[in-house]
């Protein structure tokens, strides 16, 4: 396990669902000797209309995770990531065990936690549960990195609700591919003024700037479109920024 954990907001068969997967571990899941997969899906308790834990079912759902690491021991499994979805806590695991020890360790967490826990458990040597149902996309990566712009700006003491500008950038090999993309976004993105340059190292960039919230779930709307358009076009979405607000900004 390593200490690169990421996690993303996404949609599950219609249903909000967030995705924590260590990242750290994509360089070494071949080299891992763990051949099986096992998927402990455990019942959330009272969950939210949402499907997400109320209160303090996030801290029992997290000590479950723990009992779970204990019961499947360091030196024959490895757990690689969650999902919570729709009243339920998912954790994939790598193992050495077979499918009747799983089954006896999520007995165990059923009569420890008074839940219903349910398994699934099959051979993954291409590591499918990880790089199809955890690894992010290329959209879902756009969420993790709307989401740390959106942490470290509420961790600076910004409330987030405030509209202010927030500028985007864009980088591409041709000034025609910037072009393009810029009349794309032209027809799919209201109130975005925009300004072209060229960088120092010969690039085409193009400025994007609009006024609104910059929460995780405002910002993701553009940013995807944008990280779509400029892929299209043959360019780099780069990101956005925005200025501070709250009691820290002046401070």
């Amino acid at each position: 396990m390593s200490d690169e954990w990421q996690t993303y907001g996404c949609q599950i068969d219609g249903q909000m669902a967030f995705v924590t997967y260590d990242h750290g571990v994509s360089t070494e899941l071949d080299s891992l000797s763990f051949e099986n997969l096992a998927v402990f899906s455990i019942e959330i308790a009272d969950p939210d209309s949402r499907g997400m834990p109320a209160g303090e079912e996030a801290n029992r759902l997290n000590a479950l995770e723990d009992f779970l690491d204990e019961l499947l021991q360091p030196d024959r499994a490895l757990i690689v990531g969650r999902i919570t979805c729709n009243g339920v806590r998912t954790l994939y695991s790598y193992t050495l065990l077979g499918s009747a020890e799983c089954h006896e360790i999520a007995g165990a967490i059923e009569l420890q936690s008074g839940r219903a826990v349910t398994l699934r458990h099959c051979p993954d040597l291409t590591r499918a549960g990880y790089w199809q149902e955890l690894f992010p996309s290329d959209d879902d990566l756009q969420v993790i990195k709307d989401m740390r712009m959106h942490e470290m700006l509420m961790e600076r003491g910004d409330p987030l609700t405030e509209p202010r500008p927030i500028r985007h950038w864009a980088y591409f090999k041709t000034a025609d591919s910037r072009r393009a993309f810029l009349d794309d976004v032209a027809q799919h993105l209201r109130g975005l003024n925009d300004d072209a340059y060229e960088t120092d190292d010969g690039q085409f960039a193009a400025m994007l700037e609009h006024v609104g919230l910059p929460d995780w779930q405002s910002m993701n709307a553009f940013t995807m479109k944008l990280n779509g358009l400029a892929t299209k076009a043959g360019g780099e979405y780069d990101g956005w920024e925005t200025e501070l607000k709250g009691p820290q900004a002046h401070s």
